[in-house]
């Protein structure tokens, strides 16, 4: 099920900008249903596609919900958002290195937490991105109605720090605790649908 999602979803990749994640986001949706208002869940670096999804098309946004989600500031980034020295680290070593972090990177960040047939499985799966989703700036986002964050406490890529951040930036009306890593959606997906049917019956209250 998971995996027929990620494949239709096709984010750009390349050398697009960040709004052109945005973009084909809004695309995908309206291919489902034109002009429908928009639920967004977005996780870790979907939080600054998410932050410029509401800037260009923030009229349509209903609801967000963040999961373990960077959620810049208007004019900062998915690095800008991160804590020193990360912060100044990230951007030079995008530009050397590009964005698929080594094997034994993901498997200890990503797949913290995780069985070791699922591990393998997001160290073979996993596709490097444009550098721009993690250093285009964000326009200025119109927040919808219903806000709401999904923290994760032993997550090792986005530290909780930056996830309360982000919680903030969003003004998330209601955050909650998940003691899972960076991906609960594999690790406690319960809390995931529990999160979501939250957001959606405030949605339609």
């Amino acid at each position: 099920m998971l995996d027929e999602v990620v494949e239709r979803l096709e984010p750009p990749r390349g050398r697009a900008p960040l709004s052109a994640y945005a973009t084909a986001a809004l695309e995908q949706a309206d291919q489902q249903a034109r002009a429908k208002p928009l639920v967004v869940v977005a996780h870790s670096a979907g939080g600054a596609v998410a932050a410029q999804l509401m800037a260009q098309a923030g009229d349509r946004v209903v609801g967000v919900l963040g999961v373990c989600a960077v959620i810049p500031r208007p004019g900062r980034s998915f690095a800008a958002t991160m804590p020193l020295p990360a912060r100044a680290l990230l951007p030079v070593m995008l530009r050397l290195a590009g964005t698929r972090p080594p094997d034994g990177a993901i498997r200890k960040g990503l797949g913290a937490g995780l069985p070791e047939d699922v591990v393998r499985g997001l160290v073979e799966d996993y596709a490097a991105e444009s550098r721009a989703l993690f250093l285009g700036r964000t326009g200025a986002p119109v927040l919808p109605p219903v806000r709401r964050y999904l923290l994760a406490t032993r997550d090792r890529e986005v530290p909780p720090a930056v996830q309360r951040r982000s919680a903030a930036t969003l003004q998330a009306q209601h955050v909650t605790e998940v003691t899972t890593g960076h991906l609960p959606l594999l690790e406690d997906p319960d809390a995931v649908l529990r999160e979501l049917q939250e957001l959606l019956d405030h949605v339609g209250d």
